[in-house]
């Protein structure tokens, strides 16, 4: 579709949406299938998590050794300026949503999760430099000298009730694409990042939003949303449903208390309602904790 800035108010972004949509699936009438999966877009740092504001400016950190003494070396101008060139200059990459050098609304992508800095916490870095007089590298900048650990997290597509067409559409269906990592995982140097919410509990706030909440889709319909589709999509026989002889891989939750306790400041927390899973026919969950049992196998095309 087409990126609309500023952000699009919903009943434009839903025609944005729409008319994608049509472009695509009316290729869709013969022989050829076009499906997609759409990973929803409920929580900022769906994929990972900076932690902290600072983790951007990698390779000083590593330089310097510290957040601390980067937080001391940003509060000299000409540090502060050779910064800012290396990352103009192209010297350092940043993904583009919120690159300084390649993203005019760059600022508006990082948002303040938790802060010794009075009054910014839940505020946009635009947000804070529009509060403090300044433009919004120095109120990037000035944020970490104030505190060097102040807690931040990357987003450029917050949710839009336009967004649920993707999962609406019988064409629709969800995807992640993210990684699976244990509650334990951080790495120990910078940018010291952790595993975004995605991880752990993205299906249960997909069914607690879509099902639960809003309504949007019956049970069943989520359940083929997130399963059914997919596996026939790929062609993955005696998956994704149900049936004898099937592989049995089974998820047994408690939908009325199925709860997400995971955040952005701390993603890697698993969600309670998660009673059973079956792994090609084994208990991997029992009673909402993990058996130690791995039976999954690596799927491959031949």
């Amino acid at each position: 579709g087409w990126q609309i800035y500023p952000d699009a108010p919903p009943e434009l972004e839903e025609a944005n949406l729409r008319v994608t949509i049509d472009m695509i699936t009316k290729r869709s009438k013969g022989e050829l299938d076009i499906t997609w999966d759409a990973i929803p877009f409920l929580v900022r740092g769906g994929y990972s998590v900076m932690p902290y504001l600072c983790s951007l400016l990698e390779p000083w950190l590593r330089e310097l050794g510290s957040r601390e003494a980067l937080g001391k070396w940003l509060d000299v101008p000409d540090f502060r300026k050779e910064v800012y060139e290396a990352i103009r200059a192209g010297k350092w990459f940043i993904r583009v949503a919120y690159n300084p050098n390649t993203n005019p609304f760059w600022a508006t992508n990082l948002t303040v999760t938790k802060s010794k800095v009075e009054g910014i916490d839940g505020k946009s870095v635009q947000e804070v430099a529009e509060m403090w007089g300044v433009d919004s590298w120095d109120a990037y900048c000035d944020i970490i000298v104030k505190d060097p650990d102040t807690r931040g997290v990357t987003g450029n597509l917050n949710y839009n009730p336009a967004y649920d067409q993707y999962y609406t559409h019988p064409k629709g269906m969800v995807g992640l694409d993210t990684m699976v990592s244990d509650d334990k995982r951080e790495s120990e140097s910078p940018p010291y990042g952790i595993p975004g919410i995605n991880s752990f509990v993205a299906y249960p706030i997909f069914y607690n939003t879509y099902v639960k909440e809003k309504k949007t889709f019956t049970l069943e319909e989520a359940v083929q949303k997130t399963s059914v589709m997919a596996a026939r999509v790929h062609n993955l026989a005696g998956r994704g449903k149900l049936e004898v002889g099937g592989y049995a891989d089974i998820v047994l939750m408690d939908l009325p208390n199925l709860k997400v306790t995971a955040n952005e400041i701390e993603p890697r927390k698993y969600p309670e309602g998660i009673k059973y899973v079956f792994v090609n026919g084994s208990p991997v969950v029992k009673e909402g904790k993990h058996t130690g049992v791995r039976p999954g196998r690596v799927l491959k095309r031949v």
